[in-house]
């Protein structure tokens, strides 16, 4: 097999697979990102913030089919805020990229997350910032 065909079928890979991505919680405590794909031979390793907050994170597995990062209360807060306004609701669109492994090597893929953030009450009556993001590709 030529180079040039290995990158195609890489390509191919990465561009078939999907990724669904779901977080909600408290933004004073460590937040996880759930991160699901439909292909048991495809592993993710990690993800990056396109633009926003610098750096990557990490992918652990939860599952057969499931990963997840865990953000901390001040990055999570600096991508929301650092993320562009969508014009219909209170949430912030962002850009993630997916850096995948398979049997034929690994592949990038980038979507958009959209999140939103409410002030509510925790139990023990402090005022704090809960999260909702979602996105798939």
């Amino acid at each position: 097999m030529s180079i040039q065909n290995n990158r195609g079928d890489l390509k191919a890979t990465g561009e078939s697979v999907r990724i669904t991505v779901e977080g909600e919680g408290w933004l004073n405590v460590p937040f996880p990102l759930f991160l699901t794909v439909d292909d048991p031979n495809v592993r993710l390793s990690r993800i990056e913030l396109d633009g926003l907050v610098s750096g990557s994170y990490s992918c652990n597995r939860f599952g057969e089919l499931t990963f997840f990062v865990v953000m901390r209360p001040e990055e999570f807060s600096a991508w929301h805020a650092n993320g562009s306004p969508e014009q219909d609701t209170e949430g912030h669109m962002a850009v993630v990229r997916a850096v995948m492994m398979s049997p034929t090597g690994s592949s990038e893929r980038a979507f958009p997350l959209m999140g939103s953030m409410q002030l509510r009450t925790t139990k023990a009556n402090v005022k704090t910032y809960y999260a909702i993001f979602e996105g798939q590709c």
